[in-house]
C-alpha cells in the first residue's frame, strides 16, 4: 500500500522516496503509541494491511476496528467507541509520562 500523502510524510520525516508507503511512515514516527482506526467496510485499506500497520507501530499502539465503517468513517459510525479509544490512549500516555 502507498499513497502520495504517505510519500510526502515520509520525506517530511526524513525518509527517502524509495520507501514512501504507510509502513515506512509509521516506522519513521517517534516511539509514541498511536491509535489506528479501521472500518470493516473500508474500501481503501484492506484489513490485512491495517494489521500490518498496527504491527509496525510502536509498542503500546492500539487498533480499533469499527463494524460497518468505511475509510475515515469510524467516528461517524460509532462515536462512543472512537472517543473512548482516543480518551484511553491519551490518558495512558499522560499517565506514562508522569514521574
Amino acid at each position: 500500500i502507498g499513497t502520495p500523502a504517505c510519500a510526502r510524510m515520509a520525506l517530511d520525516l526524513g525518509g527517502g522516496r524509495r520507501a514512501p508507503g504507510p509502513i515506512a511512515v509509521v516506522r519513521l514516527l517517534e516511539d509514541t503509541p498511536r491509535l489506528l482506526v479501521h472500518g470493516t467496510e473500508d474500501g481503501t485499506v484492506r484489513q490485512q494491511d491495517a494489521e500490518r500497520l498496527v504491527a509496525a507501530a510502536p509498542a503500546g499502539s492500539r487498533h480499533l476496528v469499527i463494524e460497518r465503517a468505511g475509510h475515515g468513517e469510524g467516528h461517524a459510525v460509532d462515536p462512543d467507541a472512537y472517543e473512548a479509544a482516543v480518551s484511553t490512549l491519551v490518558r495512558d500516555a499522560f499517565s506514562a509520562a508522569r514521574p
